[in-house]
């Protein structure tokens, strides 16, 4: 997580755009250690896959968010399945704010198609989604876990 955040706190930036972090559990002391010291940082404990815990979180007026896929323990099997959730996040984000920025972890490559219907031959000959470079860091960034 402190390297997700370094960028956004670099010395060269001439404003410090608020970071939310959506999390289910209690942040883990150790890596709450590490980010607590960077400024406008804010925890918030709730669930991505909730419309109220997004809402609460202000997802509407973000510019940019970042979903990371929760990890399996099975070794790859039913690795579709692992992103059912980060799919669900994504989709809902688009939902509540078309114009915002999407981040995205996936566990298997033959998900991402799910992710945009109208990019779906691009993705069958490529295999992945191009994504237009960030510009500038006038952005507020949810990272959702």
């Amino acid at each position: 997580m402190k390297h997700l955040l370094l960028p956004l706190r670099a010395k060269s930036l001439k404003t410090i755009i608020p970071v939310i972090i959506l999390y289910n559990d209690p942040m883990p002391t150790e890596i709450w250690k590490q980010i607590n010291r960077f400024p406008k940082v804010y925890f918030m404990q709730g669930s991505p896959l909730k419309l109220s815990d997004l809402e609460k979180a202000c997802i509407q007026k973000a510019t940019a968010v970042v979903i990371l896929s929760k990890h399996s323990d099975n070794d790859g099997n039913n690795s579709g399945m692992v992103d059912a959730d980060t799919i669900f996040i994504y989709k809902t984000v688009k939902l509540l704010n078309p114009s915002i920025r999407i981040i995205t972890e996936l566990a298997s490559i033959s998900t991402i198609s799910f992710l945009s219907l109208s990019r779906n031959n691009f993705v069958q000959k490529h295999g992945y989604i191009a994504v237009n470079s960030i510009k500038n860091m006038n952005y507020h960034y949810f990272f959702l876990i």
